[in-house]
């Protein structure tokens, strides 16, 4: 079953209105700087993979068909993969109902704006927390994923770069 509900530590700090502020003026940074390692990580197995992908192909080893075939096969028929995709699925979610809380803080403060900072600052640590547990996820989908890609390479005697 799913945890539904956003987490929040409970920093006695964020109860200091300037230490809430300065946290606040931080953390937009900070969410930024998770997504652009998302965006980042994305692009470079993506990139990567094409690129294994293309090289068996040019070989004759797969058509373009038979890698796509493989590309899924590979992410989800084993145990090993679908084990990480479930732990993907569950960090995914549990990031966007942070993010999702965060989203609703204007909301729920009803136009306090030290309520929306302090929540923020309360909400912020699990967030980044969750996305960090996010990317790990990703990370290790990845890295499976070319791992099966080069044994297969490895037992047709293609060489990869």
């Amino acid at each position: 079953m799913l945890n539904t509900q956003a987490q929040a530590g409970h920093n006695e700090d964020c109860d200091r209105p300037e230490f809430a502020q300065q946290y606040a003026a931080g953390f937009k940074g900070e969410l930024n700087g998770a997504l652009e390692k998302f965006k980042n990580q994305d692009k470079y197995y993506r990139a990567k993979l094409n690129g294994m992908k293309a090289v068996l192909i040019k070989a004759g080893t797969w058509t373009e068909v038979e890698a796509s075939v493989f590309m899924v096969k590979a992410s989800i028929t084993d145990d090993d993969a679908r084990a990480l995709e479930a732990e993907r699925k569950k960090a995914a979610s549990d990031f966007k109902v942070q993010l999702l809380s965060l989203d609703g803080i204007p909301f729920m403060a009803g136009g306090n704006k030290s309520a929306e900072i302090r929540a923020n600052c309360l909400l912020g640590p699990t967030t980044i927390s969750k996305a960090d547990v996010l990317y790990a996820a990703l990370e290790r989908a990845w890295k499976l994923l070319e791992s099966k890609i080069a044994t297969e390479a490895q037992a047709k005697n293609v060489t990869l770069p």
